[in-house]
């Protein structure tokens, strides 16, 4: 095919492996500058905000909602959202598990779900989403 072929833009020349350059490891922003960038982004989203043009401040230290309470963002709080993202689905697949199970041996819903409710609902109340919500603010 046309145009996909290595000799349109010629030969490259190699590096070899002992003169390369070393790539530089990754520098990180502290929680202190990643909250200080996310501020001076809203000032100058602020300053060019008019009725006629909406301007929205988005990603990920805006959406996490530590930083809607003034909580600066750490890497070990990033993962709050993901991880409530799965023991919710954990907690709603248990009970509807058992709901469905009750429910095709009786045929009647409302017992189903009392059924599970009973069987599961303080375990998965008290055990799996107050203990989360306890570990979640110690980060």
């Amino acid at each position: 095919m046309e145009g996909f072929g290595d000799d349109e833009f010629g030969d490259e020349p190699e590096i070899e492996p002992d003169t390369a350059p070393e790539a530089a490891a990754p520098v990180y922003l502290t929680e202190q500058e990643n909250s200080e960038a996310l501020d001076a982004v809203r000032r100058v989203a602020e300053e060019f905000r008019f009725p006629e043009l909406s301007i929205w401040v988005a990603g990920s230290p805006v959406v996490t909602l530590m930083d809607a309470l003034g909580v600066h963002i750490k890497v070990s709080t990033q993962i709050l959202p993901s991880f409530f993202l799965a023991v919710g689905v954990g907690t709603s697949v248990h009970i509807l598990s058992i709901f469905f199970y009750r429910c095709r041996r009786s045929g009647d819903k409302e017992d189903a779900e009392a059924y599970a409710l009973g069987h599961s609902g303080m375990a998965v109340v008290m055990m799996t989403n107050v203990t989360t919500a306890a570990g979640s603010f110690s980060t």
